[in-house]
């Protein structure tokens, strides 16, 4: 590359990763912790041995980080976010130079461009979880193995080997990216010297030793893993209309408890046709070309994780979770920048990419505006707001929004994470405890099941049979003190029938009822005689 272009080139990527980091590090203050955000940092919150017996080791790498991190910096909202933004805005720059190795400058560019504007990544770098952790270090594990292919040195292979052993340890989806390593060396074994190849898989064998582990720890936890995943559908044709719809301007971003405003049809319209077309032109020149081009990298890497978990999901049970494909969006950017800039002058690309970035403001602007289906923040605000004192409190919710009512409760200190168990009081490894916090009674009803799929998740009938002992049993009818009921929308049928309610309208005076973003929220106060 010519002195004058090699300028030009770091000027835009300068422009991409300036744009890349204003859009994710955007509001972060003013956005409030949701249960996923807070049950990291209660975890990350506990001491060391806790976190590799109680916690799944599985995913501890993370923890870990997230514990280091905030012992040093702190457990703010927009410290911890930090932490996840940083790593998004790194995969924006490993993004241009995978696609330079893999395929060329301009490749790199278009890729890493739309990859920063992604609404789909941009909100999971806002979020407090191991996602842009590990699509980082899956990228950075991807650069270092194309590095040790071209250059062979050893320093790229001990790089590559490190990165895939601790990708094991962040999420178990990182697992798939090291296949897609395996499958492409396998795939080309005749193109590469087989001392090299032969290198490779020896260093690697320390890896198959830290798989096994990691494979018995999933098969011992595996009614754990179904009772968490109950909420997964099966995966099907939608599945993959979700993932394409997702990528393209964000959906719902890959998750199911986030309120999102609808978008207007034009914009899903032409973002579908736009990504689509040059998708599919991509996939053409790649496949044109695949004997002399390392491009067939890209198609392992982005369809290789879809055919694993749809297989995965037929023979075991379903996993197909689309925020989980986040580790395939660089491949699937790569596709459309081939696409994109194969043949085509660059005041065209310009102007595609103009037309994307102005018609993404959209699903951006709806980002930014989400909030959590269950906003527990707002719920405890309208219980300070209307005299909270020394009330008793009812939650019925699960254990993890347990941990979101405490901690608006002590007004964000983050020492009651550390005084929580993991999430909440336990009693067992199912039912919750009631517990005293200060001068609040708290009584917890329902259970985290850790049944097959296809239960409920919340079932009702133990639900009435826990109140009826811990509230219509016990004393607090003669505590003569106002009490709050808080149900939230993941207690299912309750949530719209209200029966508890009307258990204790029979002891109680009902102040007033209100839906605080996803969680009803009752108050009742003693009857005067």
């Amino acid at each position: 590359m010519e002195k004058k272009n090699r300028y030009a080139v770091i000027l835009i990527m300068l422009g991409i990763l300036l744009l890349g980091v204003f859009l994710r590090i955007r509001s972060l203050a003013s956005k409030p912790f949701w249960f996923d955000d807070l049950t990291s940092l209660a975890v990350a919150a506990k001491n060391l041995q806790f976190i590799l017996t109680q916690y799944p080791v599985y995913k501890s790498a993370y923890i870990i980080i997230l514990k280091i991190w905030t012992g040093v910096f702190g457990s703010g909202p927009v410290v911890t976010r930090i932490l996840p933004s940083f790593c998004g805005v790194a995969s924006i720059l490993l993004t241009f130079l995978i696609g330079k190795n893999l395929s060329n400058v301009r490749t790199g560019i278009i890729a890493s461009f739309l990859l920063s504007i992604s609404a789909f990544h941009i909100y999971h770098s806002r979020e407090v979880k191991h996602y842009t952790l590990l699509l980082f270090l899956g990228m950075l594990s991807v650069y270092f193995f194309v590095r040790f292919l071209s250059e062979r040195k050893n320093k790229f292979l001990v790089m590559n080997l490190l990165l895939n052993i601790m990708i094991l340890f962040v999420h178990p989806f990182g697992a798939s990216l090291i296949l897609v390593q395996v499958v492409y060396l396998i795939l080309n074994r005749r193109f590469i010297e087989k001392a090299e190849l032969k290198k490779w898989f020896l260093a690697h064998l320390p890896l198959f030793f830290a798989f096994v582990l990691w494979a018995a720890i999933i098969v011992v936890i595996r009614q754990y893993l179904q009772g968490v995943l109950w909420w997964v559908g099966r995966a099907n044709i939608f599945s993959l209309a979700e993932i394409f719809n997702t990528f393209c301007y964000g959906f719902r971003y890959g998750l199911t408890d986030i309120a999102v405003h609808s978008y207007p049809s034009v914009v899903i319209v032409l973002l579908r046709i736009i990504f689509g077309l040059f998708f599919i032109k991509g996939l053409c020149v790649i496949l044109a070309n695949h004997r002399q081009s390392r491009e067939q990298f890209i198609v392992i890497w982005l369809f290789l994780p879809v055919v694993l978990t749809f297989l995965f999901s037929y023979i075991f049970f379903s996993v197909l979770v689309v925020k989980h494909f986040l580790i395939i969006l660089p491949a699937f950017y790569f596709f459309v920048a081939i696409g994109l800039g194969h043949k085509t002058k660059t005041p065209f690309i310009i102007g595609v990419l103009a037309v994307i970035f102005m018609l993404s403001f959209v699903p951006l602007r709806i980002m930014y505006q989400a909030r959590a289906g269950t906003d527990w923040q707002k719920a405890v605000q309208l219980m300070k707001e209307h005299s909270l004192k020394d009330d008793d409190i009812i939650i019925m919710a699960t254990t993890k929004e347990t941990v979101c009512l405490m901690y608006y409760l002590s007004d964000m200190d983050k020492d009651v994470l550390r005084e929580l168990g993991l999430f909440g009081k336990l009693t067992d490894s199912t039912w919750q405890e009631s517990f005293q916090y200060k001068q609040h009674r708290v009584i917890t009803l329902g259970s985290e099941l850790l049944a097959t799929k296809g239960s409920r998740y919340i079932q009702g009938e133990r639900i009435n049979a826990d109140f009826d002992t811990k509230v219509l049993s016990g004393d607090v009818l003669n505590a003569d003190k106002p009490l709050w009921l808080l149900i939230s929308r993941w207690a299912g049928d309750e949530y719209y029938k209200g029966d508890l309610a009307a258990k204790l309208k029979t002891h109680f005076k009902m102040v007033f009822k209100r839906d605080a973003c996803g969680i009803k929220v009752y108050h009742f106060e003693p009857q005067v005689d």
